[in-house]
């Protein structure tokens, strides 16, 4: 068995809120904010880890976030290769969202993205 795959990639994959009336708008790579407008009494954001990390850091306007839930993907061996993770905002009206995090294996490298999320 080999070792873990070192962590590739993170980024935002969807925000979900009350003004979006809990549809998951879908976050593409690269994108640099929302095209809704997001927040209410709820604000939940999806991020991917591509490859193994640590548990990350999330951040609203550099408040801390806590995870709330999580899932595994596998590769057609039924290995995991990505986790996405999903973080509480709730309370927000949009603002500056940011995750980070370090790799398990392989050479120090922390990866990080942001989002713009529109209120």
């Amino acid at each position: 068995m080999g070792s873990a795959i070192p962590l590739q990639e993170v980024r935002v994959i969807g925000v979900c809120s009350e003004k979006s009336k809990g549809k998951w708008e879908k976050i593409q790579k690269n994108q640099s904010m929302t095209r809704q407008s997001h927040g209410g009494a709820f604000l939940r954001i999806a991020t991917i880890d591509i490859g193994y990390g640590h548990s990350g850091i999330a951040k609203m306007n550099s408040s801390r976030l806590e995870q709330y839930d999580s899932e595994v993907i596998t590769n057609n061996s039924g290995i995991a290769c990505a986790f996405v993770k999903y973080w509480n905002a709730d309370g927000y009206n949009g603002g500056n969202f940011t995750y980070e995090n370090d790799t398990i294996n392989g050479v120090y490298a922390t990866k990080s993205t942001r989002l713009l999320i529109q209120s």
